[in-house]
């Protein structure tokens, strides 16, 4: 309903924030793992659930899915938070494969950086296919 969708962006982070959260992630992930930054990949997807979708998150290093990570712990989400943008990721997730004819079993994003700050950027896939670049103020309209 229009009241649930006026409710979900309210809690949503606004974009700073956004980038400044995949910034802080994508540091932490290239540090911890020991990956160097423009090698750094953070894969967003869709796990077909019984009752809905999730998105699920996959660290790689290059194009080696190197293993599974928690978006909660990634994006550090508080409780309130957490449902919220896994629902937000989801239905964006879904509303780009429809608009670029993929299916959702094959969408997924990969957040990179290309720079020493670890700005962020965002790429659309079919599967393992690049499809475009996403840029990240698109997640929130």
């Amino acid at each position: 309903t229009i009241f649930e969708a006026e409710q979900q962006k309210k809690y949503l982070m606004d974009i700073q924030e956004i980038t400044g959260k995949i910034q802080t992630a994508l540091k932490s992930c290239s540090e911890s793992n020991g990956i160097e930054s423009k090698e750094l990949r953070v894969k967003i997807y869709l796990k077909k659930g019984f009752i809905t979708n999730t998105v699920k998150c996959s660290l790689m290093r290059k194009t080696d899915v190197l293993g599974e990570v928690n978006l909660k712990d990634l994006l550090g989400l508080n409780p309130i938070q957490s449902p919220l943008v896994n629902t937000y990721l989801g239905n964006s997730l879904s509303k780009f494969a429809s608009k670029e004819s993929i299916t959702e079993d094959n969408v997924n994003g990969r957040f990179f950086t290309t720079s020493e700050d670890f700005t962020p950027r965002l790429y659309l896939y079919d599967g393992e296919a690049p499809v475009r670049e996403i840029k990240i103020e698109e997640l929130i309209n």
